[in-house]
């Protein structure tokens, strides 16, 4: 085990009276780092309650490994690899784009139908009410037989264009189930 002395310019030397290791942070030589050392000194300021500072000097090395591996990729992969990504977040981005557009566009649609078959539901209401009216006017004898029959003529048709709204609407409903 090695002995680093609080001397930033000193060298490890053997600690021959204690068989446990002392090894400061602030002792620490960054020119001899290796796994070892690192490791000491990580666990005595762990114990300490310190962020282990004393590592980075091995983080800056595996990171400068990372950067010598990074230069020994020919140019030609770089940029193979850099267009792939970028035309791959691209279509990736498209896909999500038209995804969207494809959802907005049925929502519309749907939207349509429903206030289509609304307005038809509104004069169907309307006709049956102007009828009621009638109805209650001619039960009191304010109006004759054939304006009564005009009005229901009038709900009839509005009866016969609900349903056939209707039957549309259950025709799309159930392709949409399918």
């Amino acid at each position: 085990m090695s002995l680093v002395s609080s001397n930033l310019g000193s060298t490890p030397s053997s600690d021959k009276g204690n068989s446990a290791s002392v090894v400061t942070s602030s002792s620490y030589r960054k020119d001899l780092c290796d796994a070892n050392t690192c490791l000491e000194i990580l666990e005595q300021e762990t114990e300490k309650g310190e962020n282990g500072s004393a590592c980075k000097v091995c983080i800056v090395k595996q990171a400068s490994t990372a950067v010598t591996l990074f230069e020994s990729i020919p140019l030609s992969v770089k940029l193979i690899f850099i267009v792939f990504f970028a035309v791959a977040s691209l279509i990736v981005f498209g896909a999500i784009l038209i995804s969207q557009a494809a959802f907005q566009i049925n929502t519309a649609q749907y939207i349509d139908r429903v206030s289509s078959i609304s307005v038809i539901f509104s004069d169907l209401i309307q006709e049956v009410q102007i009828e009621r009216s009638l109805s209650v006017k001619y039960s009191a004898g304010r109006i004759t037989y054939f304006e009564l029959m005009a009005q229901l003529n009038k709900t009839d048709a509005a009866v016969g264009a609900y349903k056939k709204e209707a039957l549309v609407w259950e025709k799309d409903i159930k392709q949409e189930n399918v």
